[in-house]
């Protein structure tokens, strides 16, 4: 799996050093053992029993910096770990589809980023595990060493409770995935309260039902689930305490019926046990957390089998080269053709096979009823949908099959719903000696309602004047094809008259080429060619005007 491959991207070295450190640590541990035990029942470690102090002291401290070392380099190993995994779910998103991630929903996003943050601690989780049986088994070694048939029973005991608790945690798993799924939900619902508040908050019915019916019962659910993991979790560390004092009855009561023991024997099982309480016990622990590392590699794999669509890994460097190119003078669908499917896969609608030809400096009107195929021809148009079927030729040259950045750097646009960033993340330049910027905001009467503060864009705007804004911001990026879908739609009628009598011949008298989807039949003047769409089909081109529009602003 990719995770895992980002997990072990470090060096070998590093893995094996930590590695050795962890079982140096755990034979040091089981030094101390024997010497303890040694020292209870008499016997002597060292050839000079006066220097066993000094070797007890040196035991520990070996093992104190073996500890610390070891646990400074997983800090360093889970920070790493951390940020690797948070920046190549970034990445998938960033890189994907748009389809694939309309799919995944934002709800699966975010709770796919809590995921790779529950498989950060995978790394100390598993050495810890290591270091710990490494442990247990110099102990189970040991006590095979001074009484195989005690050890024997003590091994049958521990694993039979083991296996008890692994049973009880399989139960706890299905509700913790239970859980996650209610996650989901769960912001999926946040979702729809904070981008929909305005909506929710002008209908009774509907502002109680979200939280009676949907927030409400989701967290009901959730809450109980989780109350009944916690309580199993907490009867299986009750069980995993207690179930120490039935080994220690064992060792004191039941061994000696099964061999001939003695005290010093009974003491080193004693010891040795108690010594192993501490390993068993991170074990022990380790499991819900290998309970939720299962989950969320679970819930990732089916994120990876979604976002499948990945640039190459040259696609950076490429998209490079690309920046500055903004020569346009055609482009050319052919037989191009794109379908939706339902559930069962069935085609619900189809594009095409679409025909059409685009000409640097046209403006191109697109018209035709909801559902006809506009949007689906817009969002192939822009990149966003890589069509299923047919070729695209940019320039006279046959686009590679779902290759969209070289369009994506020639097309800026507004869509019907555009979202404004806060942060100007395409480099703007939105001071205030940017004289074209200043004309704009004055002409689309935003110049005291669009803020720009601290290379930052704070508008708290109408629709229309969001509209406006977005517009604005299509145009300060100077790209030589401009796609808007119903601009028009939400503004009154003195920015409609701005934007077809002035705006669009003043873009086409500098080589721009507009696409725009409008019903406002009365402005069909203003383009060159209107082109209808109907049943995902171009039923009609007509062809208004060949020659430009003169006006200018």
């Amino acid at each position: 799996m990719e995770f895992f491959k980002l997990l072990f991207k470090r060096s070998k070295f590093f893995y094996i050093s930590i590695a050795l450190l962890g079982i140096i640590n755990a034979l040091l541990n089981i030094g101390l053992l024997l010497l303890i035990n040694n020292a209870i029942s008499g016997s002597h470690t060292f050839a000079f029993q006066q220097y066993e102090w000094a070797g007890f002291l040196l035991l520990v401290l070996l093992s104190a910096v073996c500890s610390r070392v070891f646990q400074v380099q997983m800090i360093k190993l889970t920070t790493q770990v951390n940020f690797d995994f948070e920046l190549n779910i970034l990445q998938k998103v960033q890189r994907a589809a748009y389809p694939d991630v309309v799919k995944l929903g934002n709800e699966r996003i975010i709770t796919a980023v809590n995921d790779v943050r529950t498989l950060v601690n995978l790394p100390e989780v598993s050495m810890n595990a290591i270091n710990a049986a490494i442990t247990m088994c110099c102990c189970f070694v040991y006590l095979f060493y001074i009484s195989w048939a005690g050890a024997l029973l003590i091994m049958g005991l521990m694993v039979s409770l083991l296996i008890f608790y692994l049973i009880r945690n399989r139960k706890i798993e299905k509700d913790l995935n239970e859980v996650r799924s209610l996650q989901n939900h769960y912001y999926r619902y946040l979702g729809d309260l904070l981008m929909g508040f305005k909506e929710i908050k002008t209908d009774v019915i509907r502002t109680r039902n979200i939280y009676s019916r949907f927030f409400l019962k989701n967290r009901s659910e959730a809450r109980a689930l989780t109350k009944k993991s916690s309580i199993r979790y907490a009867t299986n560390e009750l069980i995993g305490t207690y179930s120490w004092y039935i080994v220690i009855g064992v060792i004191l009561f039941a061994i000696p019926l099964v061999v001939k023991t003695d005290a010093k024997l009974i003491s080193a099982f004693l010891i040795t046990i108690l010594y192993m309480i501490g390993p068993v016990a991170i074990l022990v622990t380790l499991i819900p957390t290998y309970t939720n590392v299962r989950i969320a590699l679970k819930r990732l794999t089916e994120f990876n089998r979604i976002v499948n669509n990945q640039l190459p890994d040259n696609a950076w460097a490429e998209e490079g080269m690309i920046q500055g190119q903004k020569e346009f003078s055609s482009i050319s669908f052919r037989n191009v053709t794109y379908a939706y499917k339902d559930a069962k896969s069935d085609v619900s609608f189809g594009l095409g096979p679409l025909n059409l030809d685009i000409q640097r400096g046209e403006i191109v009107f697109i018209k035709g009823g909801n559902g006809s195929g506009k949007t689906t021809f817009v969002n192939i148009l822009t990149g966003l949908y890589a069509p299923h079927a047919g070729s695209i030729y940019l320039n006279g040259a046959l686009l590679p099959a779902g290759d969209s950045a070289a369009t994506r750097q020639l097309i800026a646009a507004v869509f019907a719903s555009p979202y404004l960033f806060t942060e100007n993340y395409n480099d703007y330049d939105i001071r205030p000696e940017n004289q074209f910027l200043q004309i704009l905001l004055r002409q689309l009467d935003l110049s005291e309602k669009a803020r720009f503060e601290n290379n930052t864009i704070s508008p708290h705007l109408s629709k229309g004047q969001q509209k406006r804004l977005a517009l604005i911001m299509a145009l300060l990026e100077d790209k030589p094809v401009l796609v808007l879908d119903e601009w028009a739609a939400d503004q009154d009628p003195a920015y409609r008259r701005f934007f077809y009598d002035q705006l669009l011949p003043e873009l086409q008298r500098k080589g721009k080429t507009v696409i725009a989807i409008t019903h406002d039949d009365q402005y069909y003047h203003c383009c060159n060619r209107l082109v209808r769409f109907d049943y995902g089909k171009v039923t009609e081109i007509q062809i208004i005007r060949e020659e430009p529009l003169l006006q200018t602003i």
